[in-house]
């Protein structure tokens, strides 16, 4: 084949992004993940997604339109594709670009916790320095029952007896 049979002047040519040599193109995957979300009744999120009636918009169904949206609306690697109103649509209206930090804040099940006064969310109370836990740990020590503030400092010396009076 020729250069220009696999270039623009194919007519099978449709974007060029969908493979580079380190394998699918960041958005093409975005794309491609956000697209499969919305059809597919059977994976284990379409609760969210799918059954919820979420859908891609029409002009997104062409992924050469979809990547220059989020080129123009400010993509780069490490951020996600967050909906505004999250019972809405996949459309440019109602999309733009996240960590994922921001994408769970803006989740229907995201849970803020109270402690010493203060509301966190998890990722913020493990980065305070008060809290000298892992997450694993606090999801274990939060089935044992115990108060938030036992829960999110570390204290290594509290023995089962002790952690079971906490607990009551």
């Amino acid at each position: 084949m020729t250069k220009n049979q696999l270039g623009r002047n194919n007519p099978n040519f449709r974007h060029g992004l969908a493979s580079t040599r380190k394998g699918l193109h960041p958005l093409h995957r975005t794309w491609s993940d956000m697209r499969r979300r919305c059809r597919d009744k059977t994976r284990k999120d379409s609760k969210w997604y799918s059954r919820k009636g979420i859908t891609v918009c029409e002009e997104w169904q062409e992924f050469s339109v979809f990547f220059d949206w989020a080129l123009a609306s400010g993509w780069k690697r490490g951020l996600t594709i967050d909906r505004i109103d999250s019972s809405g649509a996949y459309e440019p209206s109602n999309c733009c670009w996240a960590t994922m930090e921001e994408n769970r804040k803006r989740s229907t099940n995201y849970r803020m916790l109270a402690a010493f006064g203060e509301v966190k969310s998890l990722s913020d109370w493990l980065k305070d320095s008060r809290c000298n836990i892992t997450k694993g740990t606090f999801y274990n020590r939060l089935k044992k029952g115990l108060p938030l503030e036992v829960i999110l400092t570390d204290e290594r010396i509290l023995g089962a007896k002790r952690l079971s009076e906490l607990s009551r």
